[in-house]
């Protein structure tokens, strides 16, 4: 967004318009996810699907980061850094905390008929837990 908006300001008006673009996207996203948590939380949605919404937008983020990151305009170093670092975050939230975690504890409450908050994860990961012995 600084890119763009240092590009904009010097008057060239062609090479902020992709990073305007890959910027736009991502804030879009972020908006849209916000708004359909806060209207799933307030519609009583099931928590299997609440559980989805932020595991799909995440991985909608992380491919526009990426592309951002990957794409072969000339963005410069300062919106390249920018498009690595949000593709990095975005990855590390989606594989280190929304899918291991907040996916399993979301589905576990809905299985299991407890709250969210109440739902702990055991010493190494409760693979060897089940309802079936």
């Amino acid at each position: 967004l600084g890119h763009a908006v240092q590009s904009g300001a010097s008057g060239d008006a062609v090479p902020w318009r992709p990073a305007a673009r890959f910027c736009g996207s991502l804030l879009f996203l972020i908006s849209c996810q916000v708004t359909s948590e806060a209207v799933a939380r307030r519609r009583v949605i099931p928590l299997p699907l609440r559980a989805l919404l932020p595991a799909a937008y995440g991985s909608r983020r992380f491919r526009v980061a990426w592309t951002w990151a990957v794409s072969p305009l000339v963005i410069g170093p300062f919106a390249r850094a920018a498009a690595v670092a949000c593709a990095a975050y975005s990855a590390a939230d989606l594989f280190g905390f929304v899918l291991p975690t907040l996916s399993m504890r979301y589905l576990r409450a809905h299985f299991f008929c407890v709250e969210a908050a109440e739902v702990t994860v055991k010493e190494g990961g409760g693979a060897e837990g089940g309802a079936i012995p």
